[in-house]
């Protein structure tokens, strides 16, 4: 019997591959009823290499993308699996895994996804850094080796000069490439409808991503989510995850800058203030300036209070401060008794 479950589970597999899609669903089926036996097998299609052959590549893409569905559907038993494929250096493969977690209601698959998120921001940060460095090399090298060109009067004359010249167009017009942007994509949509406070930093930088969907999709989640946000809930929010929705105050997104204002009426802080107070005095929407004169009291008062904390937390001055030696000087009586006087017996009467 396992011999010819494993021939189904082998027969559907290959079915993933088809450019048929009814065969492509029915094997989907196939597998899902089968259950956790076929696990490790959809993980391995799930984690195919980069072809190098075009068409292999669109089979091995759609077969991915099928392995994916099935394991969403065979559901918990997978979550364990599949984290680890997110691990994956292979941006297909993560994106494939957090399309299975999307359809999988399990804390851990949630957890998962939004350790994903933050490691798929900062790496895509640490990247976009060295293509700007990059860029920035090349085109100071291209105009210092023109400069020079220049300066021995022979223009752009010359292979050197035409080379430089294509190399500092190039530079000039080179586009990053965002190879993880559905990855990034695919853990927002997954975490938008989960309520979890936790996420707002993580959207809120999101909402600065060069992918528009991205951006798109984060604004959708904060404004669902930072009306339900708690005062508690600003442990949750890093210094650089206020400062991307301090950032978005001064956007144009009216609606999503009032979920703001009325968040940071819970979790706000002096560091508000300056953008509050600029949107009060501008010519902004009348909505706005409302949330935004509402806000004001409460980061004002949290302002106050953190000043008073500060103050009572201040050292003494040192004109106000007592001299250690005074501190430490024991106390001396009228008149000094003779420490022979204190061992001295009592004489019998």
């Amino acid at each position: 019997m396992p011999d010819a479950e494993d021939k189904v589970i082998q027969d559907a597999i290959e079915c993933l591959y088809s450019a048929d899609k009814k065969r492509r669903l029915a094997a989907i089926k196939c597998l899902i009823a089968i259950g956790e036996p076929a696990i490790e097998p959809l993980m391995q299609v799930l984690q195919l290499p980069e072809p190098l052959m075009n068409d292999w590549a669109l089979r091995c893409e759609r077969a991915r993308k099928a392995a994916a569905r099935a394991l969403a559907g065979i559901g918990k038993p997978g979550v364990v699996r599949l984290t680890s494929a997110l691990q994956s250096s292979n941006a297909k493969v993560r994106a494939a895994a957090a399309h299975a977690l999307q359809g999988i209601h399990d804390d851990g698959a949630v957890e998962a996804m939004r350790a994903l998120l933050y490691r798929e921001i900062a790496a895509n940060r640490r990247l976009l850094v060295r293509w700007l460095g990059k860029k920035v090399v090349i085109v100071a090298f291209c105009a210092l080796v023109l400069s020079q060109l220049i300066d021995w009067g022979q223009g752009l004359i010359g292979f050197v000069g035409i080379l430089s010249s294509a190399l500092l167009i190039a530079a000039m017009v080179l586009q990053y490439v965002d190879l993880a942007a559905n990855v990034r994509l695919t853990a927002v949509t997954a975490l938008a409808n989960t309520g979890d406070p936790r996420l707002v930093g993580a959207f809120a930088l999101c909402l600065s991503d060069l992918d528009r969907e991205v951006r798109y999709t984060a604004a959708n989640a904060l404004r669902k989510l930072l009306p339900k946000v708690k005062a508690s809930d600003k442990r949750y929010i890093s210094p650089l995850e206020m400062h991307a929705l301090l950032k978005a105050l001064v956007g144009r997104d009216d609606p999503l800058r009032i979920a703001i204002l009325k968040a940071l009426e819970q979790i706000g802080d002096e560091r508000a203030l300056p953008n509050v107070e600029w949107i009060i005095e501008s010519n902004e929407p009348l909505d706005v300036r409302r949330a935004a004169e509402e806000c004001l009291p409460y980061l004002k008062m949290r302002a106050e209070y953190s000043e008073q904390a500060q103050t009572l937390l201040r050292a003494a001055e040192p004109s106000e401060a007592a001299a250690p030696d005074t501190l430490l000087r024991p106390a001396q009586s009228a008149a000094q008794t003779d420490a022979s006087q204190l061992l001295r017996p009592q004489q019998p009467c």
